[in-house]
């Protein structure tokens, strides 16, 4: 009765704090000619992390929209070679992913926007909750390392829509542990105290 009660607590914490406080960040971003894109965000917090990226991966930009939720910006992009690029919009509990390509000189928006949910993971006593909302259903990663960067613990739960796993940390001595959650090409990291 006691842990589906602490279940049914988590649960709607994480309801609360995915659909009420942390709505996602509303985003335009619209041609201005052939060669400048106009970005137009509205955060609903108090600072997101806005990034332009190459196909490999690699960082071309990355700005702090600072305390103002609202951000606008106009990015000259005549000097990017042709390619595929994508904005990448970081909040608090979510990633905005907008992606769009150089192709003759001109900037064109392709494909729809993506949402990647940040885990939320909560600690109490012995248990370590983690609970993901996985919308593009992104292979999942969980490990468990101590002090010294040793793992101790590998899983990796199905790719569900929604994952909800508990773990027992009971027979860890004492000290204090990082737990990792890999969600595709992503980390989050969280420091776990045993006592």
């Amino acid at each position: 009765m006691k842990n589906r009660l602490y279940t049914l607590m988590i649960s709607a914490m994480i309801l609360c704090s995915t659909s009420l406080f942390a709505r996602e960040p509303e985003v335009s971003v619209i041609s201005q000619g052939e060669d400048k894109l106009a970005m137009k965000l509205f955060t609903y917090e108090a600072s997101a992390v806005v990034r332009i990226l190459d196909e490999k991966g690699y960082l071309l930009f990355s700005e702090k929209t600072g305390q103002n939720p609202q951000y606008f910006k106009i990015f000259d992009m005549a000097t990017l070679p042709e390619g595929a690029y994508r904005f990448e919009i970081e909040g608090e509990n979510a990633y905005k992913l907008i992606d769009f390509e150089v192709h003759d000189k001109r900037i064109a928006l392709i494909g729809k926007t993506d949402t990647i949910y940040k885990p939320v993971i909560l600690q109490k006593g012995d248990t370590a909750d983690l609970q993901l909302m996985n919308a593009s259903e992104q292979s999942v990663k969980v490990s468990f390392s101590d002090a010294e960067g040793n793992v101790l613990l590998m899983d990796k739960p199905d790719s569900s829509l929604r994952i909800e796993k508990r773990f027992n940390l009971a027979k860890l001595e004492r000290g204090i542990y990082t737990m990792t959650v890999q969600v595709g090409s992503k980390f989050y990291h969280k420091k776990l105290v045993v006592k």
